[in-house]
């Protein structure tokens, strides 16, 4: 059976700066699922093959961070009256 991922979410605003908006400056939070280590394991420690499952390593969890991007637009703008 496949597993259904989620993927990634990201949640910001943007600016438009330059005379005729050609440069978009964005940037906010972003979530996404990742493996995590369960509660009472170190990272680092060696486990006998026989003390755990491995299955019972990780866990899912929305795990955030940020992002920062830069765009230059290089389509020709008409304005409409």
């Amino acid at each position: 059976m496949t597993e259904l991922s989620t993927g990634s979410f990201f949640l910001g605003t943007g600016l438009l700066f330059g005379r005729q908006e050609l440069f978009s400056l964005h940037g906010g939070i972003s979530f996404q699922r990742a493996d995590v280590l369960k509660s009472g394991l170190v990272e680092g420690r060696s486990y006998g093959a026989d003390a755990i499952d491995a299955s019972d390593l990780v866990e899912k969890q929305f795990t955030s961070g940020w992002f920062v991007g830069l765009s230059y637009i290089i389509t020709k703008q008409n304005k409409i009256d």
